[in-house]
């Protein structure tokens, strides 16, 4: 992964250029989504492509290239051997981790693809774009299973349940939806955000769900009701990352105020 320090001085010179001073600028020089780093991903970074480093050395292994847009979102599969992206380019690509070879592009979407997800089966892609669609992909045939439709305006995040049963998706509509995989049937429809929301996350259990929004809070949601049963003020601008441990206790957000909180839940 890029260190935090780098990516940071990146986007500290785009704002010092006056790019993204601006957020009705979506597209032309720096969308809002590759500015601020809407997730915290190793495929969000300054290029058009992405790097594969070493976990354990820090050192490079390859460069991915073949995006002919911003790279917005990356995911590896459960069981090491696959990477797919998502970029502005309106592509969702699959590659090969031990290669850093492309296997497929998966074309469909008319905008950018700012959001992509891997079941936890590895058989299955998720892509959320600015057109406001969902699309349900097979993994090893590149085939569109699904399209989802629902959100009025551009999807942001989309997240997996851990139990591969539910989709969910976050939208600047401000609203967050929950969907069933297998069928692209909505569940629910979470409200009580006050700007576009940016970043999901599941618990473990996938009893609740977090979320980060441009209304500078932090929401726990509990699924089965879809109220929510936490809020935390704390950043100073708006969150664009949200990521939940492994005891479903800990959680952890980015934002636009150039800080990482981190909140214990009860």
């Amino acid at each position: 992964m890029l260190p935090i320090d780098v990516i940071q001085q990146n986007i500290e010179s785009l704002w010092s250029d006056g790019f993204c001073d601006d957020w009705e600028i979506h597209g032309a020089i720096a969308p809002k989504e590759f500015c601020c780093l809407h997730n915290i991903d190793i495929g969000r970074v300054i290029t058009r492509g992405f790097y594969v480093p070493n976990l354990n050395t820090g050192k490079e292994i390859y460069t991915l290239t073949g995006h002919t847009g911003y790279v917005n979102s990356v995911a590896i599969s459960p069981d090491g051997q696959t990477i797919v992206s998502g970029s502005y380019d309106k592509t969702t690509k699959v590659w090969n981790l031990n290669t850093g070879k492309e296997i497929r592009t998966l074309t469909g979407h008319s905008r950018a693809v700012l959001s992509v997800a891997i079941s936890p089966d590895g058989k299955t892609i998720v892509s959320g774009s600015k057109d406001k669609t969902i699309k349900v992909w097979n993994l090893n045939t590149g085939k569109e299973i699904n399209t989802i439709m629902g959100h009025l305006e551009d999807v942001n995040d989309v997240v997996i349940s851990q139990d591969g049963q539910m989709l969910a998706s976050a939208s600047d509509d401000k609203t967050i939806k929950v969907w069933k995989l297998d069928t692209g049937m909505e569940i629910r429809t979470i409200t009580g955000h006050l700007a576009d929301v940016n970043a999901i996350a599941f618990s473990p259990n996938g009893e609740y769900i977090a979320s980060g929004s441009d209304d500078k809070t932090v929401k726990v949601w509990q699924l089965t009701t879809g109220e929510a049963i936490h809020t935390f003020n704390g950043h100073s601008a708006e969150v664009y990352a949200i990521a939940l441990g492994a005891d479903g206790k800990t959680l952890v957000s980015g934002g636009k105020d150039k800080t990482i909180k981190i909140w214990q839940l009860p």
